[in-house]
């Protein structure tokens, strides 16, 4: 329904959407040009008004509550040049904007300006190929139609509907018994089911690295604060047990909280070898209390299997005579621990490191190292490349920071970083031209053969 001033293909890369084109006129300012002949869905036009507007909303109190409002925090000013080209000022150098703009979705100026933001939580209007026709409370699937103003009008599909379903198995069932055409978020251990009906199966290599993030501000007596123990800890995980019985193959083993299409990947950085046996002779060597237990957290149902994989990690630090403590806890108190850093006696807890909003290293430590509000972790020695990083205009530059940034944390071992998963999308024979980009199937792209 709505589109960004960017987006990020799935291989990493800023690409236009309604901004055809950015560049960096100084460190402070970057100009945008817009995209020319894009309607909203109410027939207004898309001009710098909507975006200055847009960006204002979210820089006002009442924007502040939406998520997305950090974004334009840096934003000193936003200027018109002419109807379809603005410029941004920022307070201090970001060299990463045009990836913080595919989050800046953009809304028709006048009717913000009349209604107000309630009004597009009940009648969204957005520029994008679909508009909703039936939010369905009372049927349960929630109705859209083709926008054929939309400058990215659906080629094929005149309807869409969306359906939730819950569970992986009842989205299958679904798939096989015609109700739908599409099922997202299907589980691993449905993919060779799924194979064996002959449906079509698509992946893509997610830019999240599953892990155990290691609490040590607030818990500074415990065992975890000493580097060597989490070193240890890290040589004690069979990841390749993971990737190939829970994931089956389909993940890829990771020794870095950025996955291979984030931009800042470290291609050098290795996964920590599975070696039990230097493991404990590490723990041996610093005088390793073995009778006081490390205490793991974990919010489970995030992902397929985690739970799973979770029981794994725990056996391989058993088996090198680590005494674990692991507990599931509802994933609102994982959030509200992890907000405030408030995990009271946890030593380690459950943790994706999420690059998916900009595929940029920076992100993931942004909310995991010294920066965070409330942190739980802080290597000083990571200051200031984080500080560097965060004004470096030169790409490559800023590239090699990230990467150096990566090496660094990987001998600082904040984490036990696990994997970086897949994700699947299952779909009827009768389907094509499924394009699968970060934020899910580019439906306007799709069409459909007659049953």
């Amino acid at each position: 329904m709505y589109d960004t001033l960017t987006h990020i293909d799935k291989q990493g890369r800023v690409r236009p959407e309604l901004a055809m084109s950015w560049e960096s006129e100084t460190p402070l300012r970057w100009i945008f040009r817009l995209r020319p002949n894009v309607k909203f869905h109410n027939g207004e036009d898309l001009t710098a008004e909507a975006v200055i507007d847009s960006i204002a909303f979210l820089k006002s109190e009442e924007g502040s509550k939406f998520y997305t409002a950090s974004e334009v925090l840096n934003i000193a000013e936003v200027e018109e040049i002419d109807p379809l080209t603005i410029a941004i000022t920022t307070l201090k150098p970001d060299p990463i904007l045009p990836r913080r703009a595919n989050l800046l979705w953009v809304l028709p100026p006048l009717l913000l300006a009349e209604s107000g933001i309630e009004h597009f939580s009940q009648e969204p209007v957005g520029t994008g190929s679909f508009r909703l026709a039936d939010w369905g409370v009372t049927s349960g699937a929630a109705e859209f139609e083709a926008f054929p103003a939309s400058w990215r009008a659906p080629t094929a599909i005149d309807k869409l509907t969306i359906f939730i379903m819950q569970e992986s198995i009842t989205r299958l069932q679904a798939l096989r018994s015609g109700q739908v055409h599409v099922a997202e978020q299907m589980s691993v251990d449905l993919v060779s089911e799924a194979g064996d009906d002959n449906l079509l199966l698509y992946e893509r290599v997610a830019p999240n690295v599953a892990g155990v993030a290691f609490r040590v501000i607030g818990n500074e007596e415990s065992p975890v604060a000493d580097q060597r123990v989490r070193q240890a800890m890290n040589l004690a995980i069979d990841r390749d047990l993971i990737v190939n019985q829970i994931y089956r193959g389909k993940a890829i083993a990771a020794g870095q909280g950025a996955a291979p299409m984030v931009n800042g990947h470290n291609p050098d950085v290795e996964p920590w070898p599975y070696d039990p046996e230097r493991a404990r002779q590490v723990l041996d060597a610093v005088g390793f209390d073995f009778s006081r237990p490390i205490n793991i957290r974990i919010a489970t149902g995030i992902s397929g299997n985690d739970d799973l994989i979770y029981q794994i990690i725990a056996q391989n630090l058993r088996s090198i005579g680590i005494n674990v403590d692991l507990r599931s806890i509802p994933y609102a108190r994982w959030l509200q621990s992890f907000t405030n850093n408030d995990w009271e006696d946890a030593d380690a807890f459950s943790l994706a490191w999420d690059n998916s909003a900009y595929f940029d290293a920076i992100r993931a430590e942004t909310y995991t190292g010294c920066f965070k509000a409330n942190p739980f972790f802080c290597a000083e020695e990571t200051k200031p490349l984080f500080e560097a990083i965060e004004v470096e205009m030169d790409a490559d530059v800023r590239r090699g920071l990230l990467q150096d940034l990566m090496a660094v944390l990987h001998d600082v071992a904040p984490a036990i970083w696990l994997v970086s998963g897949t994700e699947y999308i299952a779909a009827s024979s009768d389907v094509a031209n499924m394009v699968l980009t970060p934020r899910g199937p580019a439906y306007h792209l799709v069409s459909v053969r007659d049953r």
